[in-house]
């Protein structure tokens, strides 16, 4: 049999001949519901539907395909239109825009509904069982009434319980068919009042996440390759040269590995992994990928290579080259929505991008992407799409003049927070955090009623303890503004804050002095670092990392490290600071090295560091020692050496 066979999807074995009557029709009714009838298949899976499609069209007179839910209602009204209206829908439950119930319902209400059939991967879910339990009781009563005597036993009310509009993709072809032709005849005897239950119709299905539509997906485009692939693999079999009677030991077990990758792929089914864990269902999915790569034709041994056809060799080669990288984009979205931590600058940019959102507030020199967000349970992840949802309804009628700004904020900076908003964020453990604002104007004295759907996520995670909320107004003119921040933590607290500012306080007040020199007042410690050699002249970085620029001199086995509004201030900081160090201590050490005293010369042979925030760039122009002399300085003042970036000529360069 030839790839692509109706056999590529249902085993032969459940393919009827024409002239087969299901158990529930006789023969004049088979032929009644199959010669010249026109099928269309709806599914978002081109492979599924493209495979039903060729298993269907021996057993009707025509099957369409379409794989865009939104286009269904226009091609059933085209082909009324055309004389030729459909017969029966064959239609997926779960597809992206609007699901399988949806398209029904809108079918029912536009009075174009012909018979109906759910085709689903996912009959094993609660909420499917519902749905099935639900037109079960419908079939058992009206329907069957009006339809009395033509169906047999198998479908009578207290006989066989199966599902009697909705099918089971991993059932065999002749249950679908018994499916299509009951909902033919319902539809003919009962057609009105189907209609009318299609139309009220309410089932709570529950939406499905990524997740869940992923390895759907995944599933199927894996046993349609094993359908496909085990089509093809027979007709190369029938080959002389594959024959196992007649093949060595070494190709006997190729045909063996083959056939047995072919069956695995096969029963990688949906309903398998709905109780796994994700972790579970991921290692699911990458043995499925592993064994999918047996099947690559490149790693056929050369000798049997050259024993195929060269056409079926590319046909091959053309199926597995379809069909891997589907498999692998699924399998990495998969393990990137499960993935504990997430790039939350970007999330927010998806949801907020359209609505205002002004971006990242950059404070790093380099505008470096704010580190990722720890979401575990992916709460934050599944708040941001409804927050972003309610601002969409909100805005430009309700709020006005929206701004959505975010910032980060590391943990080493909190500690130039005032007490009480320290205290908020020290209530849920946070370190580093987000602050996402919502600044706009509205009228209204109290938000509830606009964050109505968005609410309950919030104080839902505020509850689990992952975020603080504040809101904030007053009057802007004539109309209110208003503030929403919310503080979103980005991992556990590491440092007491309050403990670290009196440490600091307390080492302040032992090595500081103060210098005043031609006027000018400046602050130096001393004796500072593990060898107790680093000077600092001016703004202490122990206690804080704002945006500051410095330089660094090593002299007489001192290291002197001075901060200022740009480098030149600071060596001029530096070169006072030597002035007054020949006045009251001319016998100093580190006077017997001969420095320069003006700023300009001091700035030409120093190393210069910009700090920003959670980083400090340190230039790596000068000789290696220097450049590790410099690092460890930058350390020994309170600077992780993991934020010390070494970055080239860039202020070297610059000319005074």
């Amino acid at each position: 049999m030839s790839p692509g066979t109706s056999s590529a999807y249902f085993p032969a074995s459940e393919i009827p001949a024409s002239t087969e009557v299901p158990r529930s029709l006789n023969p004049e009714r088979w032929r009644d519901l199959h010669e010249g009838k026109r099928i269309l298949i709806v599914d978002d899976n081109p492979d599924t539907a493209r495979l039903l499609q060729q298993a269907l069209t021996p057993l009707y007179g025509t099957v369409d395909l379409e794989t865009t839910p939104q286009q269904v209602l226009r091609r059933v009204r085209d082909a009324q239109l055309q004389g030729r209206p459909y017969d029966c829908i064959v239609t997926d439950l779960y597809m992206p825009g609007k699901s399988g119930i949806e398209l029904i319902r809108e079918l029912a209400a536009a009075e174009s509904l012909p018979a109906i059939v759910l085709h689903t991967a996912s009959m094993m879910s609660p909420t499917v069982a519902r749905i099935s339990a639900q037109i079960d009781r419908y079939r058992s009563g009206q329907a069957l009434a009006l339809a009395a005597g033509m169906l047999d036993a198998a479908t009578q009310p207290g006989g066989q319980d199966l599902s009697f509009l909705v099918h089971f993709k991993l059932d065999g072809l002749s249950g679908l068919i018994d499916k299509i032709d009951a909902a033919q005849l319902l539809h003919q005897v009962a057609g009105a009042q189907t209609r009318r239950f299609w139309s009220t119709f309410e089932p709570s299905l529950a939406p499905t996440h990524f997740s869940a539509e992923a390895v759907h997906n995944f599933c199927e485009h894996a046993r349609n390759f094993a359908a496909e692939m085990g089509a093809l693999w027979q007709g190369l079999i029938a080959d002389i040269s594959l024959q196992p009677a007649k093949a060595t030991e070494e190709r006997a077990a190729l045909h063996d590995r083959i056939a047995k990758a072919i069956d695995g792929l096969a029963r990688c089914t949906f309903t398998q992994m709905l109780d796994d864990s994700s972790a579970a269902v991921a290692n699911s999915l990458h043995r499925a990928l592993y064994t999918m790569a047996t099947l690559n034709p490149a790693y056929l041994p050369p000798a049997d290579r050259a024993a195929l056809p060269a056409a079926a060799l590319q046909a091959w080669r053309e199926l597995y080259e379809r069909y891997r990288p589907k498999l692998q984009s699924v399998y990495d979205d998969f393990l990137s929505y499960h993935a504990p931590e997430c790039d939350f600058v970007a999330i927010c940019q998806r949801e907020f991008g359209a609505l205002g959102f002004r971006g990242l507030s950059q404070t790093k020199l380099d505008q470096e992407a704010a580190p990722p967000l720890h979401d575990p349970t992916r709460s934050i992840r599944s708040l941001m799409p409804v927050l972003g949802q309610s601002l969409r309804a909100l805005t430009p009628t309700t709020w006005r003049n929206l701004l959505i700004d975010l910032s980060y904020v590391a943990e080493s900076d909190r500690r130039f927070e005032s007490p009480d908003h320290r205290a908020l964020l020290d209530q849920i453990n946070c370190g580093d955090y987000f602050a996402l604002s919502f600044s706009f104007d509205y009228p209204g004295a109290d938000l509830s009623s606009s964050l109505a759907e968005a609410l309950p996520l919030l104080s839902r995670e505020m509850m689990q303890g992952r975020l603080r909320m504040r809101q904030s107004s007053w009057l802007n003119g004539e109309t209110r503004r208003w503030q929403v921040l919310l503080y979103i933590k980005a991992n556990e607290k590491s440092i007491d804050q309050e403990r670290f500012i009196r440490h600091a306080a307390q080492l302040s007040a032992e090595l500081t002095r103060t210098i005043i020199c031609e006027g000018t007042e400046f602050v130096v410690q001393e004796g500072l670092g593990r060898d107790k050699n680093v000077i600092l002249i001016g703004e202490a970085l122990t206690e804080r990392m704002r945006p500051a620029r410095g330089v660094i001199v090593h002299a007489g086995g001192q290291v002197l490290v001075s901060t200022g509004a740009s480098h030149l201030d600071a060596c001029g900081q530096l070169s006072q600071y030597l002035q007054a160090l020949k006045a009251y201590d001319p016998e100093a050490v580190l006077l017997k090295t001969p420095l320069p005293d003006e700023a300009t010369e001091l700035y030409r042979i120093c190393q210069r560091f910009n700090i920003s925030y959670a980083r400090a760039d340190l230039e790596s122009t000068e000789p290696e020692g220097a450049n590790i002399a410099g690092l460890h300085a930058l350390v020994d003042l309170g600077i992780a050496e993991e934020r010390i970036r070494l970055s080239g000529a860039g202020f070297a360069e610059r000319q005074l």
